[in-house]
């Protein structure tokens, strides 16, 4: 158990053992992250593995004791913890640690994201927040094989318990487009628009998982930090006839959601690892 730990133990009554000035938490007051920032950070890793859902963390007064902050610095702190879904704080009770929410996501499943909650008993409530035809960055338009640079795009949000649980951005080309209005695409997921709404028999896809740090516009729609990374799920989408129908990119909230693989005896878990094209 770390220091940190110990000494949480100690001041919700958990434990005998009083925190020395050696285990005082250092707060570098020089750098250049904020210090509720930095109190965040200790704060998420010493409950990381010593502390149960539903238990009590320790006073506000108490915890400007040990970083030697103000409450309002404190405050800070706990809503960050608060907003990505690690705590919960109740009015007259205190603060306590969240219950655990994890979304298992299989990889050899292809099917809507909406299809993955329902089926694991959750109710996700699902905002539509941007539905138009854009231009498509070079990128996107090599993905998609487009002969315009004009293609339809939305972006959904997902919730649970009216907290954000992921994001995702989706490209369909002019030939599916015409076919997907605003109240189709309000009430379907992606997968069922390519195959009632548009009648396309889907033949595979191409899924590519990496760690990204978040641009402003979606780390406020997770309600995450800016700078905050997430989890990123790209997919590429063919019909039978091997043309890419759509293109989606599933943000997935860093405290909710792991990645679980089903790797049969003898099957190969990937073709290759590739190394990205920058290193930082």
């Amino acid at each position: 158990m770390t220091m940190a730990a110990r000494y949480f133990r100690a001041l919700c009554g958990g434990a005998t053992e009083r925190p020395g000035k050696d285990n005082d938490v250092i707060i570098d007051r020089d750098s250049p992250v904020a210090l509720h920032r930095q109190i965040a950070d200790d704060l998420a890793a010493a409950l990381a593995g010593h502390y149960r859902p539903g238990e009590r963390l320790p006073t506000e007064s108490a915890l400007m004791l040990k970083y030697g902050v103000s409450r309002i610095t404190v405050r800070q702190a706990l809503a960050n913890l608060t907003t990505r879904g690690l705590l919960v704080r109740q009015q007259g009770k205190g603060t306590f640690v969240a219950e655990e929410r994890s979304l298992r996501r299989e990889a050899r499943q292809l099917s809507g994201f909406v299809d993955i909650l329902t089926a694991q008993g959750l109710e996700p409530e699902t905002r539509l927040l941007d539905f138009a035809e854009r231009r498509a960055s070079p990128q996107m338009v090599a993905r998609l094989g487009l002969t315009d640079e004009h293609a339809l795009t939305f972006r959904r949000q997902y919730l649970l318990d009216g907290r954000p649980l992921a994001l995702t951005e989706v490209w369909f080309p002019p030939a599916v487009a015409l076919l997907i209005d605003r109240d189709a695409a309000e009430r379907h997921s992606s997968h069922a628009l390519l195959a009632e709404c548009a009648g396309l028999d889907i033949g595979h896809a191409e899924l590519a998982i990496r760690t990204a740090v978040l641009r402003d516009d979606l780390a406020a729609q997770l309600a995450l930090p800016t700078g905050s990374a997430a989890l990123v799920e790209e997919r590429l989408t063919y019909c039978t006839a091997g043309i890419p129908r759509e293109h989606s990119t599933l943000y997935l909230h860093p405290d909710a959601c792991e990645l679980q693989l089903t790797i049969e005896p003898g099957q190969a878990l990937a073709h290759a690892v590739r190394a990205p094209h920058r290193v930082w």
